[in-house]
């Protein structure tokens, strides 16, 4: 290994301490005295470290690009801060493209660091989405709860405390927030416009519609939302009607989008000299970097293929 390697492989050593160190929180505290004083130095150590990449961090994100992720990351469940996930999205960034320089040189080291924000993009996505999913999956039995405590003679607000207990994240979370913001004198109907735009959910863009209709007219809520949880099943049914349908159009595109990796996968094992020009010389690199971009035009060709909105 030449020297700027081992340089390289040092400094990807010294990273991954350093952000490991200064964002992941010690498990417990040791018993002797002398030992409790230095884990407090190495606590206040840590925390400067942290507040100076944090803070730095914090410094490149606008106000409402930091609005944003902090709500994505609370749809996702993640109780961190948008500059620690900066922070870590770097780290993986910085630890992806190090490896890459290390396996092949310059020429895949800014892939590899490419390919690991996207992967921490893919990730927060795929927390939302199947947070969005758990939401719609619980929104008949939301409706029919309020109901039935309606017609128990609850007022909203003490039946959406009834889901509050009873119910599971991120429906839970969700009408929590709402009912602090109803305390703070904000109407339920607006909560619930504000949790069907954040969720993404047309079904409960409904609910809060029904909502305010029934305020507006008057009318018999609880009869307003058995019926809406009716409608709401209907659609859920239809919907996995659909993708049972197009089952068969989905996995001919994940076998048709895995083909090409791992056909690669396999020659770069049995024959690594005939797959290595693909990342160690200029016509190589231009190729695979048009594969790629080909996989991902056609991914998103068959995804709007097989997807029908139901």
């Amino acid at each position: 290994m030449t020297p700027f390697a081992l340089g390289a492989a040092a400094t990807l050593t010294a990273a991954v301490f350093v952000g490991v160190y200064a964002l992941v929180p010690t498990a417990g505290a040791p018993r002797p005295v002398a030992d409790a004083l230095l884990q407090q130095r190495l606590d206040r150590s840590r925390s400067a470290m942290a507040g100076i990449a944090l803070r730095s961090a914090d410094q490149l994100i606008s106000p409402k690009a930091r609005l944003e992720l902090a709500t994505r990351l609370t749809i996702a469940g993640l109780t961190i801060r948008p500059a620690e996930w900066r922070v870590l999205q770097a780290i993986a960034a910085f630890v992806a493209g190090v490896a890459g320089y290390l396996a092949s040189g310059w020429i895949l080291a800014p892939v590899f660091g490419g390919i690991a924000l996207l992967a921490t993009h893919v990730f927060l996505r795929a927390r939302i989405n199947a947070a969005r999913r758990r939401f719609e999956e619980d929104l008949p039995d939301l409706l029919q709860l309020l109901s039935s405590s309606l017609r128990s003679g609850l007022s909203l607000s003490a039946a959406l405390d009834v889901v509050v207990a009873d119910g599971r994240q991120p429906m839970v979370g969700e009408i929590r927030r709402v009912l602090s913001a109803a305390r703070l004198g904000e109407p339920i109907e607006a909560g619930f416009a504000e949790v069907a735009d954040r969720m993404k959910s047309q079904d409960f863009e409904w609910v809060a519609l029904a909502i305010q209709i029934q305020k507006e007219v008057g009318g018999n809520l609880a009869d307003i939302l058995k019926t809406t949880a009716d409608t709401v099943r209907q659609r859920a049914f239809l919907k996995r009607q659909v993708r049972t349908l197009s089952a068969e159009g989905r996995l001919s595109a994940y076998i048709l989008m895995a083909l090409p990796s791992a056909v690669g996968a396999f020659v770069t094992v049995l024959n690594p000299d005939y797959i290595r020009p693909l990342w160690t010389t200029a016509p190589g690199v231009l190729l695979s970097v048009g594969a790629i971009v080909a996989k991902t035009i056609g991914w998103f060709w068959m995804r709007a293929t097989v997807r029908i909105d139901a």
